[in-house]
């Protein structure tokens, strides 16, 4: 042990490594003060004033460090709340928006949205409870002849009833044609069955047509347009109760109600709906690929938007009877109440929901131990309907705007299927009555992107579906 002269205590060599550009370090309670080792391995204590000048240190480093970190916190906050708004549900919101799962069902924990969606819920529920007012604030009276047309408030017979499919050109009728004749096994009468065998069309008798390719059965009349049913009634036998006849495609409701269903074998209405500029662009795409009709609807979209060839109000005209001429308010209320009454309303953005509800309505079951069956249905749902072969045109564009003047009571139609489908679904599936809670909201999914226009079908544009439910509305 080596001795000291008293004036410092003994210090033990230090365990740690000094710092490389000197053999010191500074004694804690004396800042001048330097401790070393000498080269013979030796304390010695320096002055600082006479070898080393202590290395500068800035004491207010760390606020500074903390204010730079709360601006930087206090802009980020700024940004975030510039684009998604001051809400407390910003953070909900975002979420969701960055959700993986497309179809996830978002549920608030906010009693006022719980609220306001029940109030909503209920008052959508009130609205198609009660019948539609004409110009005169009178309820609209449908004619004897839909009659024909089970109520969606009775009960479904199907031992009796008909399935009966409204085709709306370019909305989703050949996936439904489709998937009865070809996944289902459904017999159905459309134009099929006089396609495929233009003889037996011709007898006198209604039968069954198999298409020898695949299996699929129709009958051999054509429920398409309104000659093809007259002469579907002249033939020896009566459409709607054949044994046979699962389902009936047909666009004109009014004809078929009154020529092939009777007050027995009443028709059960569903219908698949398009927006109605989706849908007058959809159609314009259709009619251009046609040799018959390319030449006449124009170069472009544009041009068929201001030609003659447009179809003017297709859905409403065809729901009140009223092909020609020119619509009123009234025709629209008309249109709406053979909805609210007589329809099941399936969407074509929500294609995948709108079948499935569908065949639990109607009871139709595939044949889950075929794979070839499961695989028929999948491709029809899901094949080909991502990829457009078009660039849909944007919103407030000159097409959309002069589609929009064509469409002007469609498009009303069309919000208020929207509020049937809503209210439908949450009655069909139990969540919600007159004094329930609601159920919770679905987000839309990537099903808004979709394209009937890649899904071909034989000389035909129909849809089909029928057999087995008890949930009523």
């Amino acid at each position: 042990m080596d001795s000291y002269d008293g004036k410092y205590p003994l210090l033990k060599a230090p365990s740690h490594r000094f710092e490389p550009f000197s053999n010191q370090f500074h004694h804690g309670s004396n800042p001048d003060l330097n401790i070393g080792w000498s080269e013979e391995g030796s304390l010695q204590f320096e002055d600082e004033s006479r070898e080393l000048r202590r290395q500068p240190y800035d004491r207010a480093r760390a606020p500074k460090f903390a204010c730079l970190v709360l601006f930087i916190c206090i802009m980020a906050a700024a940004t975030y709340h510039t684009i998604n708004g001051f809400d407390l549900d910003a953070f909900a919101k975002s979420a969701s928006l960055y959700s993986t799962e497309s179809k996830k069902v978002k549920y608030y924990d906010s009693a006022d949205f719980i609220l306001n969606h029940t109030m909503r819920m209920k008052d959508m529920f009130q609205e198609i409870s009660r019948p539609l007012l004409d110009s005169k604030e009178n309820p609209v009276t449908l004619p004897i002849q839909l009659s024909n047309l089970a109520d969606v408030s009775e009960d479904l017979d199907m031992e009796n009833e008909v399935p009966v499919f409204w085709h709306v050109p370019r909305s989703g009728g050949s996936l439904i044609i489709n998937i009865a004749a070809y996944c289902l096994d459904l017999t159905q009468a459309s134009n099929i069955g006089s396609l495929i065998d233009p003889e037996l069309e011709a007898l006198n008798k209604i039968t069954t047509v198999v298409d020898k390719e695949t299996g699929a059965k129709f009958l051999n009349i054509d429920t398409t347009s309104p000659e093809g049913m007259y002469k579907a009634r002249e033939k020896n036998g009566d459409v709607a109760s054949h044994p046979d006849l699962d389902l009936l495609i047909t666009p004109y409701i009014f004809d078929a109600a009154e020529l092939l269903l009777n007050n027995v074998n009443r028709g059960r209405m569903f219908v698949m709906m398009r927006h109605p500029i989706e849908r007058a662009e959809s159609m314009y795409h259709s009619l251009r690929k046609r040799v018959d009709t390319g030449a006449i609807v124009g170069e472009s979209l544009l041009a068929y938007a201001k030609g003659h060839v447009i179809e003017n109000n297709w859905m409403t005209r065809f729901l009140c009877n009223k092909l020609g001429g020119q619509l009123i308010p009234d025709d629209l209320a008309y249109a709406k109440e053979v909805l609210r009454t007589k329809a099941l309303i399936g969407l074509v953005k929500r294609r995948n929901e709108s079948y499935q509800r569908f065949k639990d309505y109607f009871g139709w079951q595939i044949n889950d131990g075929d794979p070839k069956k499961m695989e028929c249905e999948e491709r029809y749902l899901e094949w080909g309907w991502d990829a457009s072969h078009y660039t849909p045109i944007e919103e407030n564009s000159e097409e959309w705007n002069l589609l929009t003047k064509s469409n002007t009571f469609d498009l009303k139609l069309y919000e208020y299927a929207e509020m049937l489908f809503k209210v439908q679904g949450a009655i069909l599936s139990g969540d919600f009555d007159a004094s329930s809670e609601p159920p919770p909201v679905e987000t839309d999914s990537e099903e808004d992107g979709t394209n009937e226009d890649s899904v071909e079908i034989p000389q035909s544009e129909s849809d089909p579906l029928p057999n087995n439910s008890s949930s009523r509305f």
